[in-house]
């Protein structure tokens, strides 16, 4: 009997997983959150709350805050929280725009962001963006040492809120020289 496969590999930006933790457990909450910042937005509805539909036959969208992100509600033991995912973009201060924007559509629902997680590994650069970013809005020099400003980031986004934050660990430029370093 003749076999036969094929193998696929595909490439793409490499992608940041986020999630900004709300002090509620309402998982409809924090979606209502998810669904005014993902760039899909939410359904839009009529009078009735039946979706409005385009001349093509499917739903249309009010668009979301920001752009190229994905959201939607997740929910730990702890805390119900929009779950975000970007292409990485350092230089647009990726980080620190979602929990802002999070946080000011949460208030809008008597909520408040109280923290947020990175799941899996971060590139260093998305973490320096924020620490300078934030730097930067508190009138201080953003000419400071890579480590401040990691430091800052970490503190400012609520990173170890939810389980404590190591950068050794969770930074991927610092995981991969650890085995270097440790073959030496």
């Amino acid at each position: 009997m003749a076999r036969s496969g094929a193998s696929v590999i595909g490439a793409r930006k490499f992608l940041v997983a986020y999630n900004v933790n709300l002090n509620t457990l309402d998982k409809r909450l924090a979606n209502r959150v998810a669904l005014d910042v993902r760039e899909k937005g939410r359904m839009r509805r009529d009078e009735a709350g039946e979706p409005v539909l385009g001349a093509d036959g499917k739903p249309l969208y009010d668009p979301g805050i920001l752009r190229s992100v994905k959201a939607s509600a997740g929910r730990s033991p702890s805390t119900a929280a929009p779950d975000l995912a970007q292409p990485h973009r350092p230089r647009r201060h990726a980080a620190a725009r979602r929990v802002r924007h999070c946080d000011e559509r949460a208030r809008e629902r008597g909520l408040r962001a109280t923290g947020s997680e990175l799941v899996g590994l971060v590139p260093k650069a998305a973490l320096i963006a924020a620490g300078r970013h934030y730097v930067a809005r508190m009138g201080r020099s953003t000419g400071i040492p890579e480590s401040a400003l990691i430091h800052v980031a970490i503190r400012t986004l609520g990173l170890g809120e939810v389980k404590p934050f190591d950068p050794a660990a969770r930074i991927i430029e610092y995981r991969i020289a650890a085995p270097a370093a440790l073959a030496r």
